[in-house]
């Protein structure tokens, strides 16, 4: 396993581990990669991802987006933009390091930016992993949508997100602005997905966070 630290356009930081595998096809001119991608407030070791990465027979590269886990930068509520440039950012790298892309999993929020780079990227990706991924952005469960933080916007023009990174409890605001960016979110785009890539979606029935009827469309 080893530490892999890559700067952005933006001067920031991305920080990831990459789990090297033999190839289980020696004949290929390049090497296959998956990339895993956290939730939001997350990071590359939390829930499954180590674990995964161990289990899978492929090399893998776990990362923190920016503002993550030991990744510089501002996180934020709505950064999808921000989450999508971030994968591009990394399979840039590995795809100048020789390796190939071959597929993309993303948990939660991460889902999104994957499936956006799955839909976007020059060359169609062989497999995407959905892990709990919401379809509609704008639904009443949604953080903002909570009556309490809903009142609050309408009130004050923000509410406080709570939340923990390496032990500790912060907070951060999620402004209007914020709450708003992440409700336009778009997810249409996954209808152009390529023929070539296969798509797996995994969600617990029991799921209060995003909740499995949310991963389609209405």
């Amino acid at each position: 396993m080893t530490t892999i630290q890559i700067t952005n356009k933006f001067g920031e930081t991305i920080s990831g581990l990459l789990e090297k595998k033999p190839e289980l096809d020696p004949t290929r001119s390049k090497s296959r990669l998956i990339l895993i991608a956290h939730g939001a407030l997350g990071h590359k070791n939390y829930l499954y991802q180590r674990l995964l990465a161990q289990k899978l027979p492929y090399s893998s590269f776990r990362f923190d987006y920016r503002g993550n886990g030991d990744s510089t930068g501002s996180a934020q509520y709505a950064n999808f933009i921000e989450d999508t440039e971030d994968v591009f950012e990394v399979a840039n790298y590995f795809e100048q390091e020789g390796y190939e892309i071959w597929a993309v999993i993303g948990h939660s929020r991460g889902s999104a930016s994957c499936f956006k780079y799955a839909t976007t990227c020059d060359k169609p990706l062989a497999h995407v992993v959905n892990v709990s991924g919401r379809y509609d952005m704008n639904d009443g469960s949604i953080l903002a949508n909570l009556p309490d933080n809903n009142k609050k916007l309408k009130e004050q023009g923000y509410f406080l997100w709570t939340f923990k990174k390496k032990g500790r409890t912060l907070e951060t605001k999620v402004t209007v602005e914020e709450a708003d960016k992440f409700r336009q979110w778009d997810n249409s785009h996954v209808a152009h997905m390529p023929k070539q890539t296969s798509v797996l979606t995994c969600h617990g029935l029991a799921d209060t966070v995003s909740k499995f009827y949310q991963v389609k469309k209405k």
